[in-house]
Formats: C-alpha cells, structure tokens, sequence
C-alpha cells in the first residue's frame, strides 16, 4: 500500500523537507504537492483512509469532512476540531500516538464501510443542516435576549406630532 501525501509546503519550510523529509520517504510514499480541487476530490474517493496527522488544535477540519463525504474513513489524531468531527470507530478513529494511528488505519480500513462515512456526512454537514443549525442558535440568541430586555416607549422631544418609537433595552430612557 502506498502512502500518498497531498497538500501545500510553505516556501519556508521548502529546504527543510527536501534537507530533512524526502531523504526519509520510501518508495511506497510519494509527495504530490498542493493539487486541484478535482484532484484532490479524486485522490479522497481512490483512497483507503485519510490520515489528518495534524497536531495543531484546527478549529475547524473540512478536509475530514471532504473525505468523509467521498466515502473514506479518517484516522486523526484526538485534537481539535477532530473531536467534533470524526464518531469514533464509526467513520474512522481518533488517536493519541503514531503508533495508535498506525494500528488505527488497519481497523479503519477493515471495520468503517464508505457508505457509512457518506451518510454520516449528509445526516450531520448537509449545507441545509448546518444552516438549520446556525438559525437555532439565532433563534435561541434571538429568544434569550427577549427574556433580558424589556422594550420601553420613548415619545421625541420635537416639534413635529409625536410618533411612539421603542427602544430595546436603553432603561437610561425616561
């Protein structure tokens, strides 16, 4: 099985990976480099499993749910955003160590079934779901905030006829 590697090098960190990295990478991993959206769409359908080996906290994973959404299951490491992602031994499986991840690949490959990975993002990512669940937040914001502030009616001092105005919750009104 080959392990391939897609995805955008920092100009910055160019001469430590061709210094220190690609001596180290076998015959059986091959870095590709940033690739299109197409490509990239293509190489998650053709693969096995997505290892997300980042240990940085990211906030929020699209490429899980990409890879999810084209049936492959993610082994991740047990950070971040991943937590919120990735149902543990369902769609793939989070981990603490490389070796965990290792030994968690085999399982993800022989145990998670791709329809699984699709359906769970369709049930849970679906633009529609997401934005039925951003209006309950605002709904819930909305209902909150309404429970707080008590509107109060403020009559203007001008010399045109008065017109009732309300004002949410300025209690320094009168």
């Amino acid at each position: 099985m080959k392990l391939l590697i897609a995805g955008k090098l920092e100009p910055m960190y160019m001469s430590y990976f061709e210094e220190c990295v690609k001596p180290q990478l076998g015959d059986d991993v091959v870095y590709l480099g940033e690739v299109s959206e197409s490509e990239k769409r293509r190489l998650m359908a053709g693969a096995k499993c997505l290892l997300f080996a980042s240990t940085y906290e990211e906030p929020f994973g699209v490429v899980m749910i990409e890879a999810l959404a084209c049936g492959t299951p993610v082994v991740a490491f047990n950070n971040g955003a991943t937590r919120e992602i990735i149902k543990n031994g369902e769609v793939g499986f989070l981990v603490e160590t490389v070796d965990e991840m290792c030994h968690a690949v085999e399982r993800a490959i022989a145990e998670v079934e791709p329809l699984d990975c699709r359906r769970y993002v369709e049930e849970n990512f679906a633009i529609s779901i997401a934005a039925e669940r951003h209006l309950e937040v605002y709904r819930k914001a909305m209902e909150l905030y309404e429970q707080r502030v008590k509107p109060i009616t403020v009559l203007p001092v001008f010399n045109e006829e008065p017109r009732p105005r309300v004002l949410a919750g300025h209690d320094d009104f009168g």
